[in-house]
This record gives C-alpha cells, sequence and structure tokens, in this order.
C-alpha cells in the first residue's frame, strides 16, 4: 500500500511501518514539534537552504549587510523600495525587518 499525501503519509507511515510498503512527502516537516525524540533543530531549515546556496553563501550574507546599510537612510529606503517594486515604501526599522524576512522566505 502506497501513501501520497504529505504529513499524513509521514506519520502513517511511522505509526503503521507494518501495513505501509512507502510514502511519498516531499518537504513534510514531520520532525517539526516540540517534545519530539530526536528533539527539533528549529535552525535545520535555514542550514540546509544555506548549504544549497554555498556556492553563493558569501553573497548571500552579504545581501543582509547590504540591506541594514541602505535601511539606515532616506535615500538607501528608497533605493530598496525600487529595487524590490514593493507596494508601500520602507519607513522604518520594522519595514526593514520585515523586507528581511520576505527575504529570507524567497531563499
Amino acid at each position: 500500500m502506497w501513501c501520497l499525501v504529505g504529513m499524513l503519509s509521514s506519520w502513517f507511515r511511522m505509526k503503521y511501518p507494518h501495513i505501509i510498503d512507502g510514502a511519498i512527502s516531499a518537504s513534510a516537516p514531520i520532525w517539526s514539534f516540540e517534545g519530539e525524540q530526536p528533539p527539533i533543530d528549529k535552525n535545520a531549515f535555514y542550514k540546509i537552504i544555506t548549504a544549497d546556496a554555498s556556492d553563493c553563501e558569501n553573497n548571500v550574507r552579504e545581501t543582509w549587510n547590504l540591506v541594514d546599510e541602505y535601511g539606515e537612510t532616506k535615500e538607501g529606503r528608497e533605493i530598496l523600495t525600487k529595487s524590490f517594486s514593493l507596494c508601500s515604501s520602507i519607513e522604518n526599522e520594522e519595514d526593514i525587518t520585515n523586507l528581511k524576512y520576505w527575504l529570507m522566505t524567497a531563499w
């Protein structure tokens, strides 16, 4: 028997290994819950993404410094707003944090 429904297939396979021959769950985060054994590594996803971009890891890391640097001045915030075609202007530190989070999810 095969099951193809992400988290459900993973859990079903873990719970009933004697019934399920295989389960396909491309990126189901089955070890991402508090209290699980082994304990979760909350940064595992980001470590994998960094390893994925290892050819340009230093360039990616440098972008965070550049965003911070540009975020310090009004002119820099205008450049960031235009460069990323944002719907609203970057006005303050909170907007910079939100931009960095948005960029992080893109990586």
